[in-house]
């Protein structure tokens, strides 16, 4: 039997300096960041045996994490003539939001005594008038940027790095940043994305992990019509013919174009190899998995899952495909629409769902709509109790309002006041509306 984890873990360690604790758990030379220290061990395959790829330090990420979210002075540098870019007026918007202690400080406001704090870059390279004063070791290229000697021009290229005075998310556009903002960065000192992928990560000890060459060394590409598949050499038998059919079959139901991209998909053969690639190291704990451990994951548009399971990689290009076309809000309204397309699949899921609902309706709803507490709910038949609920929640507002206009909210800004703006109601009054509404059923 397969053992399914989901973990979310908080620290709250606190330290008087960001510098500091750079210092203690960072290398600053980059000339010990080399991928050849790495001794990858051969299984009996011929493969690259993940297991003794080197891992980062997850206490340590705990203590940088909680320091760099809460407790450390952050000078947010905004680039000049931005002021008409949506993406980076979001990006603003949202670090506004998850972070403390923070200002915002125009490029051109910088003085020489901003310069010993802990500035914050996360906006594309080019954005920035003068590149060259925050003194890093990534160059600013007329079509990209470099970094170590090697060039990165595509426009979904990007680059996190951190030193003890800068946290830099940068690359070539918007998307990377994005990519970057919802990764786990400071496990590392530096993480490389290429066309959406993790290519790099620059570990603490100052091993550098190369993933392209664990992927050649490990998996096969297949390409289908609406997949760019990289599936384990391991696994054998595997069709990808038929996901294509249910791509088609998830746009006709939501009502979204055909996708004119390829769905980067990465068929695993276990789940160290799974975690590697995904970088969920804080949700899964950074010791050697247990094979039995199975899970799932759509991040930054890619798919990883565990062998061929069917329902498993229709459940991921759902996020993948809605993600892409649609938007990310948060994780209870991204599981929320992929239970109603589920609950459209399989009436008797809604049947389920609504027996949960009825049992836990004094739970706090507001918290898991507006919060990042999605885990943390309780569990009901081996399951936590967001699932259903967050479908049904979506299901009420599609029946009420439509889809084109639940759409709208996967745009509009996060929070109650999201709702103010699409349905020009109270969140509050959406829930007594939405209370009615299980009560009728």
């Amino acid at each position: 039997m397969k053992k399914i984890v989901y973990v979310i873990i908080l620290a709250c360690i606190n330290y008087s300096s960001f510098g500091q604790i750079l210092e203690e758990y960072v290398p600053e030379n980059l000339d010990v960041f080399k991928s050849d220290t790495i001794k990858y061990e051969v299984n009996a395959d011929g493969y690259i045996d993940v297991k003794s790829i080197p891992r980062p330090d997850c206490e340590v990420f705990y203590k940088i994490a909680n320091y760099y979210y809460n407790d450390a002075d952050k000078i947010f540098v905004i680039p000049e003539g931005t002021e008409e870019s949506s993406g980076f007026a979001r990006i603003k918007k949202e670090f506004s939001r998850s972070y403390k202690n923070r200002v915002f400080k125009k490029e051109s406001e910088l003085s020489n005594t901003d310069f010993q704090k802990l500035l914050i870059l996360h906006a594309p390279i080019h954005y920035y008038k003068d590149w060259s004063k925050f003194n890093l070791p990534i160059l600013q290229e007329e079509k990209g940027f470099s970094f170590r000697g090697q060039k990165y021009t595509d426009e979904n290229d990007g680059i996190f790095y951190m030193s003890p005075n800068i946290i830099a998310k940068t690359g070539n556009s918007i998307t990377p940043i994005w990519n970057l903002y919802n990764s786990y960065c400071t496990l590392y000192k530096y993480v490389i994305i290429n066309d959406n992928r993790y290519v790099k990560y620059g570990l603490l000890n100052g091993h550098e992990i190369d993933l392209e060459k664990v992927k050649t060394s490990n998996y096969k590409s297949v390409i289908s019509k609406y997949f760019k598949f990289d599936i384990s050499k391991s696994l054998e038998g595997i069709s990808t013919s038929e996901y294509d059919a249910i791509v088609e079959q998830i746009c006709e139901t939501m009502d979204l174009d055909l996708p004119d991209f390829k769905i980067q998909c990465m068929v695993h053969s276990g789940p160290n190899g799974a975690r590697l690639f995904s970088n969920w190291f804080p949700l899964l704990g950074c010791n050697i998995l247990e094979d039995s451990v199975s899970f799932g994951a759509a991040h930054n548009g890619v798919i990883h899952v565990i062998g061929e399971g069917k329902g498993l990689i229709s459940h991921e290009s759902f996020h993948a495909i809605w993600d892409k076309l649609v938007g990310i809000r948060n994780t209870f309204f991204a599981e929320g629409t992929q239970m109603y397309y589920e609950f459209i699949q399989d009436s008797s899921k809604i049947t389920t769902a609504l027996e949960v609902m009825k049992k836990y309706k004094d739970y706090d709803l507001k918290s898991l709509i507006i919060g990042n507490n999605f885990f943390n709910a309780p569990h009901e038949n081996n399951k936590i109790i967001a699932y259903p609920i967050s479908g049904l929640f979506s299901m009420y507002l599609i029946e009420q309002y439509g889809l084109e206009k639940y759409k709208l909210l996967f745009k509009a800004e996060k929070g109650e006041n999201g709702f103010t703006e699409v349905y020009e109601l109270k969140l509050d009054t959406i829930l007594a509306d939405f209370y009615s509404w299980i009560d009728s059923k």
